[in-house]
């Protein structure tokens, strides 16, 4: 219902959350849905396509460098803003997938240059920085752009422009965490990307949500217990044991018992 530029707006917003939840077939189905609005509304097939690149860089048509090297960040693409950046990310998406990293920092430039007025495009682009400059081998400029990234997003809370970029974000993302005090933000961030947390803030600060027993599995280990001595407490299994861990490091998005200890203690967990 409502007007044509209504319902495509709507189903973009449809196939942004079907992306956000992992389901790229869905995404693309909702996307599809725009084709017989293209008459109609004469930007929706430009944001679709660029969507698409985006959900399947490897597979879409190939980049738009005019889009990267002049991003129309003005005018009418100022008023629809979450809808205009699927066409200025898109292109370095896709060189980034295709491993170009020369072009992907090329087309950064002009986009970096315009991208102050709008926070999440400001963090969006030095994120993307960091993994061209990582795919160009060079580490330390990616750290920078990346620890910059974080500390733009970390006191909004801006989440999706990290987590859309998925696991080749979390090797920086962990080299970043090991230069912080406070690790809270990017072991959330380390979380979502690795698909396991379901979090709720709680006194301003995001927090994973663990089950029951795994939270009895958390407090033994920051006690010490070995897992044969938690299965014993427990009363189950040493695989059982050895299963709750594994899902409580991927929920606090981290690696060891001695993070998995610190993490929790940090969000007053045990």
């Amino acid at each position: 219902m409502g007007t044509p530029d209504q319902v495509a707006l709507s189903t973009l917003v449809l196939a942004r959350a079907r992306r956000a939840q992992g389901d790229t077939a869905a995404a693309v189905a909702v996307l599809d849905d725009l084709a017989p609005l293209e008459p109609k509304v004469a930007w929706v097939a430009e944001i679709a396509a660029a969507i698409h690149v985006q959900l399947r860089p490897l597979v879409d048509a190939p980049p738009n460098l005019a889009h990267a090297r002049d991003p129309l960040l003005r005018s009418r693409a100022r008023l629809l803003p979450y809808v205009y950046e699927h066409a200025w990310i898109a292109p370095v998406a896709q060189l980034l997938a295709r491993g170009d990293a020369a072009r992907a920092l090329e087309a950064l430039d002009s986009l970096e240059s315009e991208a102050d007025w709008l926070p999440w495009l400001r963090i969006k682009t030095l994120i993307l920085r960091a993994l061209a400059q990582h795919l160009d081998g060079d580490v330390a400029s990616a750290m920078k752009a990346l620890h910059s990234a974080v500390d733009l997003a970390e006191p909004e809370g801006f989440v999706r422009v990290f987590a859309e970029e998925g696991a080749p974000l979390s090797p920086l993302l962990r080299a970043v965490r090991g230069q912080q005090r406070d690790t809270t933000f990017i072991d959330y961030l380390l979380a979502v990307i690795a698909g396991a947390a379901h979090a709720a803030p709680v006194a301003g600060i995001i927090v994973p949500t663990l089950s029951s027993r795994e939270l009895d599995v958390l407090r033994l280990l920051a006690l010490g217990r070995s897992n044969a001595h938690i299965a014993g407490e427990l009363i189950v299994a040493t695989s059982t044991v050895k299963t709750h861990v594994n899902n409580i490091f991927g929920k606090l998005g981290v690696t060891t018992r001695a993070e998995a200890i610190a993490r929790a203690h940090g969000l007053k967990l045990v």
